[in-house]
C-alpha cells in the first residue's frame, strides 16, 4: 500500500470551506526570495495567517490540481461571526484585487518555486476551475484562486497544536521536505515559534505581522468591485454583502436610512488591515465594537507570552510614533521605563504604515491596548496618557499634536491634548485653540469645560489677546449655579493635584473674575495655589503649568487688593517662567510685579521688575499686546512719579483712548485720571471718573477698582481746593496722607496728626510721604522756622521711598527750596516740581464770586437754616432758593450744605 506521507500535527484541520487568496498573497509572493520551501508565519490571530500560509503553498505550483480537494464557497453565515485562526472555516473570501496587482501565480511544472511572473498568455498552464464549482466571489482563477485541498491543508502546521516538543516538530517538517520536490511547507503560530531552530535545519522564509496586514488598496480590492469600473472622480466605498446587507437593509426599512459605507482609507485607519475586523466593518459600518472585541481578542493572545506585554500595552497612550517620541515616553517620570522600539512595534504589528507614509497606530489596536491597561490600573492609565501627550509635544510641538488630532479627527485624543496642554496651546495661539475647542463635537465640549467656561473663555480670544469683558448684572455668587457646579468640584483640589483639576481650578478663577465675584475669586486662588504646591511636589505638573495657575491666582488676588498674597502668587509663576523657559509666563508675571509693586508705592522694586519684562515679552508669539499693558501702566506710574508728563501722555497713547475690556482696566482709568489732575484739567478728570462709576457699576466693586477710583479722585478734588475732610481716610492709607495733606495746607497741624495715626502704612511711598508731614507737623514747621533736627530728618526720610511726587506735596507752602537745598532734589527736578499745577491751588486758586443773593443764602446755610425756613425769612419762593442753592454749590465745588461750608471757609468766604 502507497505510503500516504505524514500527516500534520494539529489534531483540526487548519483549513475548511476556504476559497481564494488572502487579500494580502499577491503583495508577498512578489517580494524577493530565494529557494526557501519552508514558511514561518508568526501573526497574530485575527490576520488570516494560516490563510496567507495556505496560498504560498499552493502557489509553488507541485501539488497537482487533481489532488487539491475542492470545497463549496463560505456562506454568508459561515464568513461573518470572527473565530480564531484555527477555525478558518470563519476566515472570509478575497475580494477582486486591482487590475494592477492581479496576477495569480501559474502551476508550477517544472520544480521551481513561484517567482510572481504571470504566466506568458493563454497557452500557460493554469488549470481551469473544476467543472460545477464556482469561483468564490473575486477569486482569481488559477493556482492561487482555487479551493484549497487537503494536500495543501496537510503541509501547513501550528506551532500552538504541536505540543512544544522542537525536535519532533522539525523532524516531521523535514519529513515533508526531504524530497526536492515535494512542495512547499508552512508553520504558523506566534511569538513562541522555534524559528531560530527550524532556519538551523532548512532554508526559511519569514513573515510577519505586516506582511499579513492588509493595506488601503488591498481593502478597497477585497471589498469592492474592479476600481476600473468606478465613476470618474467617485471614491471607492466598500459594499454590503451577504446576510449584513439583509440585515442593514432591514434596519433602513426601519430607521429610514441606512449607514453610509465606510471607505477602505477608514477602515484602514480603524482596523491598521487587521483581516477580521475588516471583514466586520465591510459588512457593517457600524460594527466598530464588534471588530473592536474580535481585535482585543486576537492582540491579547498575541501579545500574551511576551515579557514585555505592559509596556508595550503602555505605547498605545502615545498619540504619534517616532524614535525620538518613543524615547522621550520612556525617559518620562511617569512613562513605562525601557519601552519599545519603533522598529518592536512594527514588528509587532502594532504599528502600520499608513497611505502618507506616516507610521500609526490603527484605533482598534490603540483601544484595545488602552483599555487593558485602564481595566488594570485607571491612575497609571491617566498618568501614562499625560506622559504621552508631554512626550509628543515635546518633540513635535503641541500645536502639531493638535493640528494632527483634528487632521485625524481624532476627538479623544484631542480632548485629552486640550486638557492636557491647553496652557501651552493659550500661551503659543490662542485663536488655534478656540478653533480647536471649536470643532470638538458638542457631547465632548461640554465635558472638557465641566462648565462650559472654556468655550466661554475662547469666544473672546482675538488674534492678539482676550476681551475680558466686565460684569453687566449683579453678581449673586449664592445663585450663580456655574460657580456652585465649579466649587463643588474645586473643593477636593488639593487633594488629588495634577494637570487636570489645575484646569477646573483655573476655570473656577476665569469664571469668578467675569463674573464680578472677586472675594470668591481670591479664595479660590488659595486653593488652586495650594494645588500646584501639592501637583509640583508629586512631580504631576510641568513648570509651564504651575506657573500659569499661580499666574492666573496672582490675578485674582491683585484684583481683590490682597497685595501680599499677589506678590507671593506673581512672584512663584515668576520662578516657574524662568526655570521652565515659558516667556509668555514670564514676561506677563514680571509686568504684572512692576504694576504690583506701583501699586503697593514700591517704585524701586517697579523699576526693578520693569527691567525683566522686555526680554521675554520679545519672544511671545501671541497676546504681546495684552501682556505689555500690566508693563506700560507700571511705566506710566514711574513717569508720574518722577512728574515727566510728556513721557507718561505718550505711554497713554500706546494705550487704548478710554479703558477697554482688560481685567485691569481701572489701573489705565486712574492713571488717565491722575495725569489730568497734574495736567491741571481737574474738572474733567472728576468728569471721567464719574462716567466710569456709572457704566461699570459691578467691575467698580473690585476692591482695587474701587480704592484706585476713590483715591483718584479725592486727590483731584483735593488740587482743586475744593470739599472738607477726605472721606474715610482712616482706612485707606492714601487717603489718610491726601488728609494729612489738607490739614498741613491750613496749618491744621493736629488735625494732620491724627491722619498721620491711623491707619498704618504698610508701603515705603506712603511711609515716606507720612514720615516727611509727621516730621513738620511734630515740629510745626515752617520753610523758615524749621530747625536743625528737622532738616536733618527730612533727607534720610526721603530716600526711605518718597518720589518726586510726593514732594511735590510740600511745594504750596515753599518747601521746594529747602528741599533743594538739602540735596533731596537737584535743579532739573525743582523745576519739574513748579511746573506742575499747584497740589494746593494757593497761587493759582481763583477764588469763586458769589452774588449778593448766594451770599446771603450762604449765610443762613451758615446758620442752619433749612430751605423753608430760608424762604419764608427772605419772602421768595422755596424753588427760588432752591436754584440759588445750587448755583452757590456748583460755583464751590460742592454737593451738600456741610461741603459748601467747608469751601467757603476754604476760600475766606
Amino acid at each position: 500500500m502507497t505510503d500516504p506521507g505524514p500527516e500534520p500535527m494539529t489534531p483540526t484541520p487548519l483549513f475548511e470551506d476556504l476559497g481564494a487568496s488572502h487579500p494580502a498573497l499577491n503583495r508577498f509572493l512578489r517580494t524577493p526570495s530565494g529557494e526557501e520551501r519552508l514558511l514561518i508565519v508568526r501573526a497574530p490571530m485575527g490576520t488570516g495567517a494560516p490563510w496567507l500560509a495556505a496560498g504560498w503553498v499552493a502557489a509553488y505550483g507541485s501539488v497537482p490540481a487533481a489532488t487539491r480537494a475542492s470545497a463549496p464557497e463560505p456562506t454568508s453565515e459561515s464568513a461573518s461571526a470572527p473565530t480564531s485562526d484555527s477555525e478558518p472555516a470563519h476566515e472570509p473570501t478575497a475580494a477582486p484585487t486591482p487590475a494592477s496587482a492581479r496576477t495569480p501565480a501559474p502551476a508550477r511544472t517544472s520544480g521551481r518555486p513561484y517567482d510572481g511572473r504571470p504566466a506568458a498568455g493563454p497557452g500557460d498552464s493554469r488549470p481551469a476551475a473544476r467543472p460545477g464549482v464556482a469561483p468564490a466571489r473575486g477569486a482569481a482563477h488559477g493556482p492561487l484562486g482555487e479551493l484549497y485541498g487537503p494536500e495543501v491543508r496537510r503541509r501547513i502546521f501550528s506551532w500552538e497544536q504541536s505540543g512544544g516538543e522542537v525536535q519532533a516538530f522539525i523532524d516531521r517538517v523535514g519529513s515533508l521536505l526531504d524530497d526536492p520536490d515535494g512542495g512547499r511547507v508552512a508553520v504558523v503560530g506566534g511569538h513562541e515559534v522555534p524559528v531560530a531552530a527550524l532556519a538551523a535545519a532548512f532554508p526559511t522564509r519569514l513573515a510577519g505581522p505586516d506582511d499579513v496586514l492588509l493595506t488601503v488598496d488591498e481593502i478597497e480590492a477585497y471589498g469592492a468591485p474592479d476600481p476600473a469600473r468606478q465613476p470618474a472622480g467617485v471614491p471607492v466605498q466598500v459594499p454590503l454583502r451577504g446576510q449584513a446587507s439583509a440585515q442593514l437593509a432591514r434596519r433602513a426599512a426601519t430607521n429610514g436610512h441606512s449607514p453610509k459605507p465606510l471607505t477602505p482609507l477608514q477602515i484602514h485607519t480603524r482596523t491598521g488591515g487587521w483581516l477580521r475586523a475588516v471583514r466586520i466593518l465591510l459588512d457593517d459600518p457600524l460594527g466598530n465594537h464588534a471588530a473592536k472585541l474580535a481585535v482585543m481578542s486576537s492582540l491579547m493572545r498575541w501579545l500574551g507570552g511576551r515579557e514585555d506585554r505592559e509596556v508595550v500595552q503602555m505605547a498605545a497612550f502615545l498619540p504619534e510614533f517616532t524614535e525620538e517620541i518613543l524615547a522621550a515616553f520612556s525617559a518620562h517620570p511617569a512613562g513605562p521605563g525601557a519601552g519599545p522600539s519603533l522598529q518592536q512595534l512594527q514588528e509587532l504589528g502594532l504599528v502600520v504604515r499608513c497611505s502618507d507614509g506616516q507610521r500609526r497606530m490603527s484605533t482598534l489596536v490603540r483601544e484595545a491596548l488602552q483599555m487593558s491597561v485602564i481595566d488594570a490600573d485607571p491612575q497609571r492609565a491617566r498618568e501614562l496618557g499625560e506622559a504621552a501627550v508631554d512626550a509628543t509635544t515635546l518633540n513635535v510641538g503641541v500645536e502639531t499634536a493638535v493640528e494632527t488630532a483634528l487632521r485625524d479627527r481624532a476627538w479623544k485624543r484631542l480632548e485629552g491634548l486640550i486638557l492636557d496642554h491647553w496652557v501651552d496651546l493659550y500661551m503659543r495661539n490662542a485663536p488655534m485653540l478656540a478653533q480647536a475647542v471649536g470643532r470638538l463635537p458638542s457631547h465632548v465640549i461640554s465635558g472638557l469645560g465641566a462648565t462650559g467656561i472654556v468655550s466661554r473663555l475662547m469666544a473672546v480670544t482675538r488674534a492678539d489677546g482676550m476681551d475680558f469683558m466686565p460684569a453687566v448684572t449683579r453678581p449673586d455668587y449664592a445663585r450663580d449655579e456655574t460657580a456652585q457646579r465649579l466649587r463643588v468640584r474645586t473643593a477636593r483640589m488639593p487633594l488629588e493635584p495634577d494637570r487636570r483639576t489645575l484646569t477646573l481650578g483655573i476655570a473656577e478663577l476665569a469664571h469668578l473674575r467675569l463674573s464680578g465675584h472677586f472675594a470668591e475669586a481670591a479664595e479660590a486662588a488659595q486653593r488652586v495655589r495650594a494645588t500646584v504646591d501639592a501637583a509640583v511636589d508629586s512631580l504631576r505638573v510641568r513648570p509651564a503649568v504651575a506657573g500659569f495657575a499661580d499666574l492666573q491666582a496672582g490675578i485674582a488676588l491683585h484684583l481683590a487688593d490682597r497685595q501680599v498674597e499677589a506678590k507671593a502668587a506673581y512672584e512663584a509663576a515668576y520662578f516657574w517662567g524662568s526655570s521652565g523657559e515659558v516667556d509668555f509666563v514670564k514676561a506677563d508675571a514680571a509686568g504684572k510685579l512692576a504694576l504690583l509693586s506701583a501699586h503697593m508705592g514700591n517704585l524701586y522694586q517697579t523699576r526693578r521688575w520693569l527691567e525683566k519684562v522686555d526680554e521675554p515679552l520679545a519672544a511671545v508669539r501671541w497676546g504681546r499686546p495684552m501682556l505689555a499693558r500690566a508693563a506700560i501702566l507700571a511705566r506710566i506710574h514711574v513717569a508720574t512719579a518722577e512728574l515727566e508728563h510728556d513721557t507718561a501722555r505718550q505711554l497713554l497713547a500706546e494705550l487704548p483712548f478710554e479703558p477697554d475690556s482688560n481685567e485691569f482696566w481701572a489701573a489705565h482709568a486712574s492713571a488717565i485720571a491722575y495725569c489730568l489732575t497734574l495736567d491741571g484739567r481737574l474738572g474733567e478728570a472728576e468728569h471721567r471718573i464719574e462716567e466710569w462709576r456709572q457704566q461699570r457699576p459691578y467691575a467698580c466693586r473690585a476692591p482695587l477698582a474701587d480704592r484706585l477710583l476713590r483715591e483718584v479722585s479725592n486727590l483731584a478734588t483735593l488740587v482743586g481746593g475744593r470739599g472738607g475732610a477726605v472721606p474715610d481716610w482712616d482706612h485707606n492709607p492714601m487717603l489718610a496722607n491726601l488728609e494729612a495733606m489738607r490739614c498741613l495746607w491750613k496749618q491744621d497741624f493736629d488735625g494732620a496728626l491724627r491722619a498721620l495715626h491711623e491707619p498704618e502704612r504698610t508701603n515705603m511711598r506712603h511711609r515716606a510721604l507720612a514720615d516727611l508731614a509727621e516730621v513738620i507737623a511734630r515740629a510745626q514747621a515752617t520753610p523758615d522756622t524749621a530747625d536743625e533736627s528737622v532738616l536733618r530728618q527730612l533727607p534720610l526720610i526721603a530716600r526711605q521711598g518718597a518720589e518726586l511726587a510726593d514732594l511735590a506735596y510740600f511745594h504750596p507752602f515753599g518747601w521746594t527750596p529747602v528741599f533743594a537745598r538739602l540735596g533731596m532734589i537737584d535743579d532739573d527736578e525743582a523745576a519739574r516740581i513748579a511746573a506742575v499745577t499747584n497740589p494746593a491751588g494757593a497761587d493759582q486758586e481763583v477764588v469763586p464770586e458769589l452774588t449778593p443773593r448766594e451770599q446771603e443764602v450762604l449765610r443762613m446755610l451758615r446758620e442752619g437754616m433749612t430751605r423753608k425756613q430760608m424762604a419764608t425769612s427772605t419772602f421768595r419762593a422755596e424753588n427760588t432758593i432752591k436754584g440759588q442753592l445750587r448755583s452757590l454749590y456748583a460755583k464751590l465745588g460742592a454737593s451738600t450744605a456741610e461741603e459748601a461750608l467747608e469751601a467757603a471757609r476754604h476760600h475766606g468766604l
